[in-house]
């Protein structure tokens, strides 16, 4: 894989999903996207699907990445069982628009290494890109979508990374 192509990275939600688009290890757009206002799960996993979609045909993306639950995830959380149709809704969207083998799944205990806080990943994402333009906070500790934007980007570069590392030979 060129490593000047783009790569798009995703933290899912079903009420605001970051994402982060790389091209040559550097991160060129760091967003969040917030669905249509609804009661129905179905309907605003949709929107953010579509809006992904087309995110990744405006950029030429190759690759996805996609952070899926894992194990860091509390059981019994009423959106529980939203996040992770929303996280397999995304993936397969990508999976579709991108082909099958240029998307990848991360959970969080693959990526997040010594980075357990979310206020901690916004001060480190911030730290590497203060250049960027990041979403307005906003100011709601539960629906900062700073730290949405920030996980993506996080997850990108941890992705970059992995996959160097993978095609490195020794």
């Amino acid at each position: 894989m060129d490593q000047s192509e783009t790569i798009l990275a995703v933290d899912p939600s079903a009420t605001c999903t970051g994402y982060a688009v790389f091209r040559a290890r550097t991160l060129i757009r760091v967003s969040t996207l917030t669905p249509v206002e609804t009661h129905d799960a179905y309907a605003r996993m949709m929107d953010i699907a579509d809006s992904l979609q087309r995110i990744a045909e405006e950029r030429s993306v190759v690759e996805a990445v996609v952070e899926m639950p894992g194990k860091y995830v509390i059981p019994g959380r009423p959106a529980l069982p939203v996040y992770c149709v929303a996280a397999g809704v995304l993936l397969e969207r990508l999976r579709a628009t991108l082909g099958g083998g240029n998307v990848y799944a991360a959970t969080p205990s693959q990526w997040m290494v010594g980075m357990m806080k979310k206020g901690q990943r916004l001060r480190i994402a911030r730290g590497l890109w203060p250049r960027v333009a990041w979403p307005r906070p906003t100011g709601r500790i539960r629906k900062n979508f700073n730290s949405d934007a920030a996980d993506a980007a996080l997850l990108g570069w941890w992705f970059l990374d992995a996959r160097d590392r993978a095609t490195r030979v020794g």
